[in-house]
């Protein structure tokens, strides 16, 4: 799924999958996030999302060497393309949406949705941290 010919403003997507070096991914969400408050993305906003990825990272969490969760990850992707619809406007958002529907695509076990778990848990912190909405 494409929303836009290219990204505007918001930083290229760390690799959650295979981070070198801890410090540097970390330092990319931050970054990432801090745009986002920039452009006026709330906590609020992916709220839902949030609450339903943590759902999945439970489960997860049971068995991560499994698939038992992918189809589940999966089919938060038109929830995504919803989120991004209803947010035609902001475009930083857009990208967001964009971003975690490429992250999803990729996901082959749970051990996968832990770590996109991590990076939207890791983005809603950071948010807080650079002065956004609370959730």
């Amino acid at each position: 799924m494409t929303y836009e010919p290219k990204r505007r403003d918001l930083p290229q997507c760390p690799d959650i999958f295979n981070p070198d070096d801890l410090d540097v991914y970390l330092n990319r969400i931050s970054e990432y996030a801090a745009k986002m408050v920039d452009h006026k993305v709330t906590t609020s906003q992916i709220r839902n999302i949030f609450s339903r990825m943590k759902k999945l990272e439970a489960l997860a969490k049971k068995d991560p060497d499994s698939d038992s969760c992918v189809a589940d990850i999966k089919r938060l992707r038109v929830q995504f393309a919803y989120n991004s619809g209803r947010n035609q406007k902001n475009h930083i958002y857009r990208d967001f949406m964009n971003d975690l529907d490429e992250l999803a695509q990729k996901i082959k076990t749970n051990r996968d949705i832990i770590r996109l778990y991590e990076f939207v848990e890791a983005i809603v912190a950071y948010m807080k941290y650079h002065g956004g909405e609370s959730a």
